[in-house]
């Protein structure tokens, strides 16, 4: 199975996991869509890397602090501040329901992390 189509599946399991939890928080704990999304985030940052490190890129190098730091940092600067951004835009100039504006909003940043992943932090 190719590096992309194990991408999409772990990359859609993540997503499941943050809409999900996004959703959980906004109907029952009230919580804004705009703060849950970031809680949504890290909730779903977990299961993403060790989909991606272990299955998708076969990382098996005992040193993994590497890779986790720069795991993070492009799921910061892609995956939560790009995401988070254009979730605010989204929200704020559109009548789009939250959820399917963080569904087209994940779609969007997943490429960039595709690549990023593939040549730069699974190396």
């Amino acid at each position: 199975m190719s590096q992309l189509i194990k991408f999409i599946m772990v990359g859609s399991s993540a997503a499941l996991i943050h809409l999900t939890s996004l959703h959980i928080m906004v109907r029952f704990f009230e919580l804004s869509p705009l703060y849950a999304n970031i809680i949504a985030f890290f909730i779903a940052f977990t299961a993403s890397y060790v989909g991606q490190s272990f299955w998708t890129f076969n990382h098996r190098s005992q040193r993994h602090t590497a890779s986790v730091a720069r795991f993070l940092i492009t799921q910061l600067l892609c995956s939560l501040l790009l995401n988070q951004g254009l979730y605010t835009l989204l929200l704020a100039y559109t009548s789009l329901h939250y959820l399917f504006a963080s569904i087209l909003v994940l779609l969007l940043v997943s490429a960039m992390t595709f690549t990023i992943s593939k040549y730069w932090v699974f190396q």
